[in-house]
């Protein structure tokens, strides 16, 4: 088993896979959709 990229939510700090990150238009990255539409806000 091989080691995956860990990241931080620009909205809530939470660290999780890369894989399962979801971005923005700037690059930031969100854990969740929702996340996102509520840092855009």
């Amino acid at each position: 088993m091989q080691a995956e990229a860990m990241v931080a939510c620009a909205h809530c700090g939470m660290h999780f896979p890369a894989s399962e990150a979801i971005a923005d238009a700037s690059g930031a990255v969100f854990c969740s959709a929702e996340h996102r539409r509520l840092h855009a806000s």
